[in-house]
């Protein structure tokens, strides 16, 4: 009985959690992810975390999103693309997310 009403509460918070203000043109590829826990059910399991990411790195290439609950994360796994966004271009990267 609990099993039922709990999966209905997460189909319909599934179909009513507002949708991502992010253009998706622009914003880099994303794992897939769940209204209220984020990406946490799809990253890989075991092994320290830093080569997972490295994993997911092969196979969504060097600038990639996760979602942290409902906050979008942008991860950059190259150091020449590091660089660019943190030196070359920071006035456009210098904004903090809204808690």
């Amino acid at each position: 009985m609990w099993e039922l009403v709990s999966l209905l509460l997460l189909i319909l918070a599934y179909f009513f959690w507002p949708k991502s203000k992010t253009p998706n043109d622009k914003f880099p590829r994303s794992l897939p992810f769940l209204p209220l826990v984020g990406s946490l059910p799809f990253l890989p399991r075991g092994g320290h975390m830093h080569v997972n990411f490295f994993k997911l790195q092969e196979k969504y290439g060097p600038i990639y999103s996760l979602h942290l609950g409902a906050i979008p994360t942008v991860v950059i796994g190259h150091y020449q693309l590091a660089r660019e966004v943190l030196i070359k271009k920071g006035k456009e990267f210098s904004g903090r997310p809204q808690m």
